[in-house]
């Protein structure tokens, strides 16, 4: 990741694609937190989507804790941090 945004970098696009691609992952966290809060279930099935080789995170232990008030916590805290985030990159991104 970090040798594809060099090579970016080295073509002289500059920062808005750098912006784009982090308003894109910040998108993922929030996706992400929102569904921790709302539906823990989707959350499973989305996380598997991502992690499609992840062979011990499918049968480990913290998957039915996933309904636990904790993890709502977890879910409150991604999706609070990745607006704000999400929030501060537009804003560069559309800074004059």
């Amino acid at each position: 990741m970090i040798e594809c945004l060099g090579f970016i970098i080295a073509l002289g696009t500059g920062k808005k694609v750098i912006l784009v691609l982090g308003i894109v992952f910040v998108c993922l966290i929030v996706v992400n937190g929102s569904l921790l809060i709302f539906r823990p279930d989707l959350f499973l099935r989305f996380y598997d989507w991502q992690n499609p080789g992840d062979y011990v995170g499918k049968t480990a232990n913290w998957r039915k804790d996933v309904y636990n008030a904790q993890y709502k916590i977890l879910g409150i805290i991604l999706s609070l941090s990745g607006l704000g985030f999400l929030g501060l990159m537009i804003r560069l991104l559309f800074k004059r």
